[in-house]
């Protein structure tokens, strides 16, 4: 059976250490550790970092998400799709001849042609 290695105290290494600082990961006796609501920490610097990366995590957190248009977007172009269709087949479009005829077929129609 291989023996699990007990990590010790980066300050004293004669200490089994219970703790990993959570900005650097060092490992902290029970009396290097300075203990704060998110975490262990083994100096003043790296828990001012700590408590800047907590801030920017909530933050993060509570952003609302982006909006999606794309199934809006897809939507529109379904219907858009379908009403040229529609438009094409309303208007006997059997051929691209025909189709170069629309734009005036479709002018007359409206009532605003020559």
């Amino acid at each position: 059976m291989i023996g699990k290695r007990k990590s010790v105290c980066i300050n004293h290494s004669h200490r089994q250490s219970f703790f990993r600082c959570r900005t650097c990961s060092k490992p902290l006796c029970k009396e290097c550790t300075i203990q704060t609501p998110i975490g262990p920490f083994c100096s003043d610097e790296c828990v001012e970092q700590g408590q800047e990366f907590h801030i920017r995590a909530q933050e993060i957190e509570e952003k609302p998400e982006p909006r999606r248009y794309g199934k809006k977007i897809l939507k529109i172009l379904v219907v858009l799709a379908l009403l040229f269709l529609l438009l094409l087949f309303g208007f006997k479009v059997r051929s691209i001849e025909d189709l170069k005829t629309v734009p005036s077929r479709i002018t007359n129609f409206l009532g605003i042609g020559d």
